[in-house]
């Protein structure tokens, strides 16, 4: 743990930019979580746990539904949202292959040369903003099923509370089956999506599938690592729902978001580092094997 701690600091002192990068990036993306209508609505564990997750989702469905029927609205919905997602992932793409770039080059003990975030984005601006197109719509595929699978989770819990015990049990064991499974799916999506941005920074070519091999074969080390990572996330999340962040407003919102702020900061060094030079540590070992 110390070791892990003198190696960030010493990453970050040599390349200060990192640390700058993360931390800003960290506050803009607090403050679009705070700051905006789903937290407002869900901000607290009363209304978590009080809404209609699978009434609101049928919702939607119906309302897409009706948007499939309607050939014009359909295509000018297709188009805004084709749009505004190649936007956002070349937004996204120009912002962070520079600063993946450098990680990279800190993580494989490289001497700091001059534009290297520069060099970054002149290198790797298309891969990433091509990856980025695929994993933010493969990312709300993979959340609104995630939502989908936790219905009889909060069912069980609804059933608890209202003491409608007949059919708790089996619904408990459905709710247990349910997270465990949520639980590895979750996990070994942020491992592929993460270790598929350093391989696409190294690579010319096969970036991705070199991402995938490399997360199965270290999965045991890497399951464990990207579970604490979550987990803190997560508690962060549970605090900050008991706090009723989504309603805190004046000084109270203020300093909830600067907490916030400071804490993820420190864990999303953690874990870059973690990503980066692990992904070091197995592409040497994998193509030295190879070799």
């Amino acid at each position: 743990m110390v070791d892990t701690i003198r190696n960030i600091l010493l990453k970050f002192r040599k390349r200060p930019a990192l640390f700058i990068f993360t931390a800003v990036a960290t506050l803009f993306f607090c403050i679009l979580e705070q700051y905006n209508v789903l937290t407002k609505d869900y901000g607290t564990w009363g209304e978590l746990f009080g809404a209609d997750y699978l009434t609101d989702l049928n919702a939607l469905v119906e309302k897409l539904g009706l948007t499939f029927r309607n050939p014009s609205l359909l295509l000018i919905l297709f188009l805004f949202t084709t749009l505004l997602l190649v936007a956002i992932s070349a937004i996204l793409s120009f912002s962070y292959s520079g600063f993946y770039h450098q990680m990279l080059c800190a993580s494989e003990g490289q001497e700091k040369t001059p534009w290297e975030m520069r060099a970054g984005i002149s290198r790797h601006f298309i891969k990433l903003a091509l990856f980025f197109l695929a994993a933010i719509p493969a990312t709300i595929i993979f959340v609104t099923l995630f939502l989908y699978t936790l219905v009889p989770s909060v069912l069980s819990v609804k059933l608890f509370f209202t003491g409608t015990s007949s059919i708790f049990f089996p619904m408990l064991i459905i709710c247990i089956l349910t997270i465990l499974v949520d639980i590895l799916a979750i996990i070994f999506y942020t491992m592929y999506v993460s270790f598929a941005i350093p391989a696409l920074i190294s690579f010319q070519k096969g970036g991705i599938g070199v991402a995938f091999r490399m997360v199965n074969a270290y999965c045991w080390y890497l399951l464990p690592r990207t579970l604490l990572f979550l987990v803190l996330n997560i508690g962060l999340r549970v605090a900050l729902l008991a706090l009723h962040y989504g309603w805190g407003s004046g000084v109270l919102s203020v300093l909830i978001l600067i907490v916030t702020w400071v804490v993820r900061t420190l864990i999303d060094m953690f874990y870059l580092h973690f990503v980066f030079n692990t992904f070091s540590a197995m592409k040497s070992d994998m193509f030295d094997i190879a070799q």
